[in-house]
């Protein structure tokens, strides 16, 4: 079978491809398109084993320098806001990690509470106590009326080592609700911190 495709390639290749016939003389159709033919056959061009030449019909494409510019600051600008004989009158904006973050505005928002009370027992039952008293303090600023947030707060500020915080919150469930459910429990755990 190779031998048979080879023999094909090399008679496809000893064939001339642009080959003219004579012209007959009762078409003059085929007289007409004859020289066409040969007028747009071009020669190839020599080989050319090194480089191809470039196109030169299409231009050449830029790519678009994308690095970032340099800064223009000096070095010894301490204050954000000051101006600098490189920059004119021109005020430089403030930089961002020399701004100090905003308090956060506490409403009154129970679900928000609830929450943060749920997020602070995952922590307790995981044994990070001081995330645990973080949330749940958090919990107090949404609603300082959910008995249940100070109360856990205390007891995670009792497993923290920490009696006067865990005092505290117990002290403050009691001022919300002095006869709830808890009141006893919360009653003995401030006896127990006391004395």
């Amino acid at each position: 079978m190779t031998l048979a495709f080879c023999a094909a390639t090399a008679a496809a290749q000893s064939t001339p491809q642009n080959v003219q016939l004579p012209p007959d003389e009762d078409t003059p159709a085929q007289q007409q398109t004859a020289p066409k033919a040969s007028t747009q056959a071009q020669p190839a061009p020599p080989p050319n084993n090194s480089q191809l030449p470039p196109d030169e019909d299409k231009p050449a494409l830029k790519v678009p320098d994308r690095s970032p510019a340099p800064a223009q600051l000096p070095a010894d600008e301490d204050s954000a806001g000051s101006k600098s004989p490189g920059t004119g009158n021109v005020q430089l904006p403030p930089d961002e990690d020399k701004t100090t973050p905003q308090p956060t505005q506490y409403a009154f928002n129970p679900v928000r509470s609830k929450k943060e009370v749920s997020v602070g027992e995952f922590y307790f039952k995981k044994g990070d106590f001081r995330a645990a008293a973080g949330r749940f303090l958090e919990a107090t600023n949404w609603n300082p009326g959910n008995a249940d947030a100070w109360l856990r707060l205390g007891e995670a500020r009792e497993r923290m080592n920490d009696a006067k915080g865990a005092q505290a919150a117990y002290e403050h469930v009691l001022k919300i609700s002095p006869k709830g459910k808890n009141a006893e429990e919360v009653r003995k755990k401030l006896d127990k911190l006391k004395g």
